[in-house]
């Protein structure tokens, strides 16, 4: 059976001026999704590792997108993050406890993907499919540039749609009529992109599987 491993880290983090306070945020956005590791599939520990730069292990592609939107939601107004998953075994035993110190071609396939980010300035990177590979990076390239232009109230509702919330509990959080919310929901073609995600999750699903 494989593996999802998550490496994330802040865009341009040497450049921001409050350092200290983004590195903060970012470890406890890491460790709001740890604390409900259930609902997201946690299977090792989002873990920060360089203080800019976390990696973990999930066991369901569909969760995937709720643990990247819910820490670009947490950090959206301070800074920028990228994220890479490496789609494949993992050759030590799997530590529920701790995701530092395991090593294998999930690892090293996760590791290529935030490289590569680096090198491009791109935002996500799913390595390690047998099928659709390039068309999949295509696409997440497609989101990133869209992605790139969302404001705060289009990323909480993107958020909350991805955790089945309703449009009239949205715009109640949001203070926002539904009419309004609908109209984000729209102008982003937030529908387009879960269901573009969905079926990259299903593509992630068959390679996992035993």
């Amino acid at each position: 059976m494989g593996n999802l491993v998550l490496i994330g880290d802040i865009v341009n983090s040497r450049r921001l001026a409050e350092r200290g306070l983004v590195q903060k945020r970012f470890k406890a956005a890491c460790q709001q999704v740890n604390e409900r590791r259930k609902d997201y599939k946690v299977a090792s520990p989002l873990m920060v590792t360089l203080g800019d730069e976390f990696q973990g292990v999930l066991s369901s592609p569909q969760a995937l997108w709720r643990v990247i939107s819910t820490l670009e939601l947490a950090l959206f107004e301070i800074c920028q993050l990228r994220f890479s998953v490496g789609v494949g075994e993992i050759s030590t035993a799997l530590n529920s406890r701790s995701s530092l110190g395991m090593d294998g071609p999930a690892f090293y396939l996760a590791r290529e993907g935030i490289e590569a980010l680096r090198r491009r300035d791109g935002l996500y990177a799913v390595t390690g499919l047998t099928d659709g590979q390039r068309l999949v990076q295509y696409a997440l390239d497609l989101w990133a540039a869209n992605r790139r232009k969302w404001n705060y109230n289009r990323m909480y509702t993107f958020n909350r749609l991805l955790h089945g919330e309703s449009v009239p509990d949205i715009a109640a959080e949001l203070d926002l009529t539904e009419q309004a919310v609908y109209r984000t929901r729209r102008d982003g073609e937030l529908d387009t992109v879960i269901g573009l995600l969905q079926e990259i999750s299903a593509l992630m699903a068959r390679e996992i599987q035993p």
